[in-house]
């Protein structure tokens, strides 16, 4: 088995090559394909190209500079498929980040964000915490109450 470039391909026929060291590294599947499998090209195209290049940043540098609500779940998926576990807690942090920071004035699409998302992750990833630290989040407060009702 050796390492050398691999190439990710997006949406809309875009790629991304990377250091196949280093997204195995942080990635025990991607390891497993690159290593043993030899696989030379991974389609992500499944993801937003955002997404994939968070993903892909966050793997060389160890942070998820570029993640906001708009890749978030694409970000989140990325991580649990590709079973990079320091990247699903970042991810965790960045929804918990969302919900105790939900604005004294909030919109529909707010709200509607964070309940769609922590419904996803329980669903999905079963992050059963994710809806509880949104509804204590909105109970906490007679404003919130207000406001949601």
């Amino acid at each position: 088995p050796s390492h050398s470039n691999i190439v990710f391909k997006l949406k809309d026929d875009l790629e991304i090559h990377a250091n196949s060291v280093i997204v195995s590294l942080n990635s025990p599947v991607l390891e497993e394909l690159i290593s043993c499998l030899s696989f030379k090209t991974i389609d992500v195209d499944d993801f937003q190209n955002d997404a994939v290049q968070c993903f892909l940043e966050g793997c060389y540098s160890g942070q998820l500079k570029k993640i906001n609500k708009g890749i978030f779940r694409d970000v989140s998926k990325m991580a649990h498929v590709f079973r990079v576990e320091w990247m699903e807690k970042r991810c965790a942090s960045y929804f918990q980040y969302l919900a105790e920071n939900i604005p004294g004035v909030f919109t529909f699409q707010d709200l509607s964000f964070l309940f769609e998302e922590a419904c996803y992750l329980e669903r999905r990833f079963k992050k059963e915490a994710s809806l509880d630290l949104i509804t204590s989040k909105l109970s906490s407060s007679a404003s919130y109450r207000k406001c949601f009702v």
